[in-house]
């Protein structure tokens, strides 16, 4: 560190404060019927069902699940370990060692995200213009994974129920926007009960509300007929889902 004598001054010229290496990001975009996708430092990896449901669990697990727990959640009662250590040397590759194992974690200096955490974190604040933006359909529509669905339909009943109990018309419109709500009959009569008279849509939700009943038969149109954004567990044995940690 050279040091510079100025009168009665000694100069010291410091070093230049190191720099702080950016954090790896991971983004899990879960939600809607199209493929799942994680995003990596900005890169984009299409992943399989199989790994983003493990991805998944792992999210909602943050301290981690053994190797059997993961096999137990995926598999149910005849899962094997072997398979999700063979998954999971496949996610850390393609993630780049994002996951550690024992038991599979994210890493703690990993800054993750994922789409079906933020919209119910914005449900939980209030913010449903945010979060009916954020919701771009169910969480992986296509597992059967039992945690999954039970988060699945906790995320779209928790959105549904917010935007039947807000005054007003905006949240409902969005709603019925959504591949969900175009199918829910509760909402569209809600709807129909609080637009003007004269509103251009009044004719469109009618005839939709029409083919709702004829489709899924008078009982859905009362509200009573096919259930809207809950789904029923795949048959399996009575194994309880592992708790968030």
């Amino acid at each position: 560190m050279p040091a510079e004598p100025r009168g009665e001054y000694l100069l010291v010229e410091l070093p230049a404060p190191a720099r702080r290496t950016p954090r790896t990001t991971l983004d899990l975009r879960f939600l809607g019927a199209g493929d799942p996708v994680a995003v990596i430092d900005g890169r984009e990896v299409v992943l399989s069902q199989r790994r983003a449901e493990i991805l998944t669990l792992l999210a909602i697990n943050p301290k981690g699940l053994t190797a059997d727990e993961l096999a137990g959640e995926i598999y149910g009662d005849d899962g094997v370990r072997t398979t999700v250590r063979a998954e999971m040397h496949r996610i850390r590759s393609v993630l780049d060692g994002c996951v550690r194992s024992n038991p599979y974690a994210f890493d703690p200096d990993l800054v993750v995200t994922a789409d079906f955490q933020q919209v119910t974190r914005q449900v939980r604040a209030g913010n449903l213009t945010a979060a009916l933006e954020s919701y771009s359909g169910p969480l992986l529509p296509r597992s059967s994974v039992l945690a999954i669905e039970l988060l699945r339909d906790e995320l779209t009943e928790s959105l549904r129920h917010a935007v039947l109990s807000a005054p007003g018309v905006a949240h409902l419109r969005r709603w019925i926007e959504t591949d969900t709500g175009a199918m829910d009959p509760q909402a569209i009569r809600l709807l129909l009960s609080r637009l003007p008279v004269a509103d251009k849509d009044r004719a469109y939700l009618a005839a939709r509300l029409r083919r709702i009943d004829r489709e899924f038969g008078g009982g859905a149109g009362a509200g009573r007929g096919r259930p809207v954004a809950v789904s029923l567990p795949a048959a399996r044995g009575t194994r309880a889902p592992v708790p968030h940690r």
